[in-house]
């Protein structure tokens, strides 16, 4: 059945989960791939001892690290959940994030749920993490530059009245001990808003690098933040600006001609253009979570997108605001509701993830 606040009340089939984790097997893979290459980096380095084994535990993934329960359930596992058992692996619980929500504080945020804007009055704090140099054994060159930015954003920030805190070269141990301090500091309830940078080298999308050793973005630093882990920053914007390089490809642009309004032709002027620029990509959850679609109504990032492009010509939104409302609407407005209380996707959302070039 279907409620009228639009929230959704009903049993999941096999094929209403549209985007699922990573399998059990690909997790276990994952794991030890990541214990073998960082004790085998932290033996390399004799000057690391006698901590260099205890670092190199703590760059192991996150999932299933303390907790083997964090690792995806068996097929048996979900049978035994539920009387309709869902054919797909659930969420990865991140084992190894610090959370001081406890279950059971709401936390209390500053703008109404029908608010478009945040409010930002009060304390608002950046932290730089500026990783210039790093160890022999990661064959990365010294990041030239890396401190004029690091007083650019000092600059810039402190003018508009934002406390920065700056952490030049730390171990991806220390980056997590800052990350965790965050989280416990009676400071943290009083921002308005939060800015991060990273300033490193990186592998790709999600993976920096730290003095000694990479770590992932999403897991030490954003996952750090969430509401349940962070309540204190619930309901207030957190700015997270990674400078990384993501791999070694060249973007060697497009020449492209203006043109002429009066004939349609190409004017003469002419300009170059990035090979990748011009687009607006909306994913339908954020990284390695579900995406839901109802077999009655729809996927919930479908409907609420043509919903909102219906209502965005007669109230003349832009096409970018048109997705963000998109966005919030998902995020917001749907919620699965199961028939059994305690089945796992009781009560689970839904976020969408956009990027745009």
């Amino acid at each position: 059945m279907y409620s009228n606040n639009d929230f959704y009340q009903h049993q999941f089939d096999g094929d209403i989960i549209d985007e699922v984790q990573m399998s059990r097997k690909d997790t276990i893979k994952q794991i030890t791939m990541a214990t073998r290459d960082t004790i085998k980096a932290a033996k390399g380095n004799s000057k690391a001892a006698p901590t260099a084994v205890e670092d190199a535990i703590d760059a192991i993934p996150m999932a299933g690290k303390d907790n083997i329960n964090a690792l995806p359930m068996t097929a048996k596992d979900i049978t035994m959940a539920a009387p309709t058992a869902v054919d797909a692996n659930p969420v990865e619980v991140d084992a190894n994030v610090f959370s001081s929500l406890g279950g059971s504080i709401a936390p209390i945020v500053p703008s109404d749920k029908d608010s478009l804007d945040y409010n930002i009055t009060g304390l608002k704090k950046v932290i730089i993490f500026n990783n210039t140099t790093f160890k022999p054994g990661l064959l990365l060159t010294e990041r030239k530059g890396g401190v004029e930015d690091e007083k650019s954003i000092k600059t810039t920030f402190n003018s508009l009245q934002w406390n920065v805190e700056t952490h030049r070269d730390l171990n991806a141990r220390e980056i997590r001990h800052v990350m965790q301090n965050l989280q416990t500091s009676p400071e943290t309830e009083k921002l308005a808003a939060l800015a991060i940078f990273i300033l490193s080298h990186g592998k790709n999308n999600k993976i920096v690098f730290a003095k000694d050793s990479k770590y992932r973005v999403d897991k030490v630093v954003m996952s750090a933040l969430t509401a349940d882990n962070c309540p204190q920053l619930a309901g207030k914007p957190k700015l997270v600006i990674v400078h990384a390089c993501n791999r070694k490809r060249k973007d060697t642009g497009v020449e492209v001609i203006v043109m002429d309004p009066n004939t349609n032709q190409g004017s003469g002027n002419t300009y170059t253009i990035p090979k990748f620029a011009d687009f607006l990509i909306l994913r339908s959850s954020f990284w390695k979570h579900y995406s839901y679609r109802c077999p009655r109504t729809g996927s919930w990032l479908v409907q609420a997108l043509c919903n909102t492009i219906k209502q965005s010509t007669e109230d003349n939104l832009s096409l970018m605001t048109a997705v963000l409302k998109t966005s919030r609407s998902v995020a917001l407005d749907k919620e699965v509701r199961m028939d059994e209380p305690t089945h796992r996707l009781h009560q689970t959302k839904q976020m969408p993830l956009l990027f745009s070039t």
